[in-house]
């Protein structure tokens, strides 16, 4: 080859080689540029998701604790104990494994409300000793007014031994041919009995509760399948209705203070909806503004009654706390309430300002042990 040939092929080779070398060693560094800039990003999609969860995490908690603070369930349920719920229930079984079960829950939830079922007759939880069981309802008006309080007022200072703070009772609906919770058949007269036993539990330290709003007509029949109810789950009533007679009824509940409880009925009323009473705005709007009733609403057992989410919403607006006794029913309720509130359909000052009213009886309990 010519000399002045080869030594230009060998320039355009040297070229050629340095500019392959100049651009190998860019892409390594554009590479490396990239690397970096991919890993700066990851790392700050890390932290905004960590923030964000964090954050979830904080607010699912506190949310969490205020939901649980109006609900009520069976006193088993102790999963959590940094976020009790806002009252217990407790059962026959419960006072038989150990009398002061409640007591010992005091302990560890002391701003939780503790409450059982002693009406007397059919519906009692504790009984030992036997000046803890209440009279049976149907032999109160044999024993007149002042012997129904009595011996009511001896029930009440048992409970309150045993560390209970609410009694779910007295029926205050009349009795029907073959259940008598009640004192009487006749309204009146269930009505005044039912105020004794209240005004008993009073001077016992104990809140009462009356139930069943808006009562019962004795026209009733059990249903045990319904669209509303539970596979399984015990019968509610279906409360056949004549006009004006179901009112007559619910007025003796104008009688109450703000002091006072009132559970509000699973049961179904012919003529007012299809479906049950606690899911149902115009019971509420009865019991609030027509009767005038300014004190607390708690609900049956939603254990009974198939939970929706727009009822849920009623109950939850409605009423002041909702009770669900078993495990698998109150994890429902509350997987729903903190949705209602998580997507802007329940307002958390809304039942915040029901758990101070609840924790208000909590001081009124303190109060009266001191």
């Amino acid at each position: 080859m010519h000399p002045v040939r080869a030594d230009r092929s060998g320039r355009w080779a040297r070229l050629l080689c340095w500019r392959h070398g100049k651009g190998i060693e860019m892409r390594r560094q554009l590479l490396k540029a990239g690397e970096k800039a991919l890993a700066g990003l990851f790392l700050l999609t890390v932290g905004i998701a960590a923030a964000w969860f964090l954050r979830v995490d904080r607010g699912a908690h506190e949310y969490r604790a205020l939901v649980r603070s109006i609900i009520a369930t069976d006193a088993e349920i102790w999963d959590n104990r940094e976020q009790p719920y806002g009252g217990y229930v407790l059962y026959q079984r419960h006072f038989e494994s150990d009398p002061d079960y409640a007591c010992t829950l005091r302990q560890q939830a002391p701003n939780a409300l503790f409450m059982t079922d002693q009406e007397g007759g059919s519906v009692v939880r504790l009984h030992d000793p036997a000046e803890a069981v209440p009279v049976a309802p149907a032999d109160a008006v044999a024993l007149g007014f002042d012997g129904y309080r009595a011996a009511s007022i001896e029930v009440a200072s048992q409970l309150r031994q045993h560390c209970i703070d609410i009694n779910l009772a007295p029926v205050m609906e009349p009795a029907t041919g073959d259940v008598m919770r009640s004192a009487s058949t006749d309204m009146v007269t269930a009505a005044e009995y039912a105020t004794v036993f209240a005004d008993a539990m009073r001077a016992g330290g104990v809140v009462p509760v009356f139930k069943h709003f808006p009562g019962s007509t004795g026209a009733a029949r059990r249903l045990d399948t319904h669209p509303a109810l539970i596979s399984g789950a015990e019968p509610i009533q279906y409360i056949e209705t004549y006009d004006g007679q179901l009112r007559d009824i619910a007025l003796h509940y104008g009688l109450l203070s703000a002091d006072d409880i009132v559970m509000i009925s699973n049961n179904l009323y012919d003529g007012y909806g299809d479906g049950p009473a606690v899911f149902n705005t115009l019971f509420y709007d009865w019991l609030r503004q027509d009767i005038g009733f300014r004190g607390l609403i708690i609900t049956d057992d939603l254990d009974e009654v198939q939970l929706r989410y727009d009822d849920v919403l009623v109950a939850a607006r409605e009423a002041d706390m909702l009770m669900a006794v078993r495990t698998a029913q109150r994890d429902r309720l509350e997987a729903m309430l903190l949705k209602a509130i998580d997507i802007g359909d329940l307002d958390p000052e809304m039942l915040k300002r029901k758990a101070a009213r609840w924790q208000a009886l909590v001081k009124r309990r303190a109060a009266t042990a001191n």
